[in-house]
């Protein structure tokens, strides 16, 4: 069956998404030298096997397709994509795509942000979600944040958030999905506290 986190998972492995590790660091304190960007993520965090990233990328792509009605074409490449360890409903990734320009940063955010509340609202129709926009500083930068709640059949509600900046033409998007509270905040904090040099 597939659940509502199942989609969501899977629409963040696709918005927009092509693999590419560039973090090979046995700890969990990565550095990504397209951004010089500097986080320490929690211990108890393990990277996403590839082939379950795959098969999540596969069932957002097709979620889309179908909401839209056209075909996805894929943009970003994926920096990073870690959960913790036997809770991989709590987790974090991040990508970046190349923009045309710096002015069409805050549309391509919202746009994105459209696309997976569009795609969450055409699997589940009678699911109500409300989105909320925000900013959030990060090391003196000030990034958009998107976050999304979605309340489960179960009670669990899982939460979405991305937070995304632009740096020259390179959009970053930080994606956090979490179920369990305490984890997600783990998570939201390592982000908040990491730093751009």
């Amino acid at each position: 069956m597939f659940t509502k986190f199942k989609l969501l998972r899977s629409l963040i492995q696709f918005l927009p998404l092509i693999l590419l590790f560039n973090c090979s660091n046995p700890s969990n304190d990565i550095f990504v030298e397209e951004f010089n960007w500097q986080l320490s993520l929690p211990n108890e965090l393990v990277k996403t096997e590839i082939k379950e990233i795959e098969k999540s990328k596969e069932k957002g792509i097709k979620t889309i397709e179908e909401a839209y009605n056209q075909r996805v074409i894929i943009t970003a490449k994926k920096l990073f994509d870690y959960q913790y360890e036997n809770h991989k409903y709590n987790n974090i990734s991040a990508q970046y795509k190349i923009l045309d320009s710096t002015k069409s940063f805050l549309n391509e955010f919202k746009r994105a942000s459209e696309i997976m509340m569009n795609s969450v609202k055409y699997k589940f129709p009678d699911l109500e979600i409300e989105p909320n926009y925000s900013t959030q500083l990060i090391d003196g930068l000030e990034f958009q944040l998107f976050e999304l709640k979605l309340p489960g059949d179960d009670g669990v509600t899982t939460t979405f958030i991305n937070v995304s900046n632009i740096f020259d033409d390179k959009m970053l998007d930080v994606l956090i999905v979490y179920q369990d509270s305490l984890k997600g905040k783990k998570l939201f904090n390592a982000v908040v506290k990491s730093t751009f040099n």
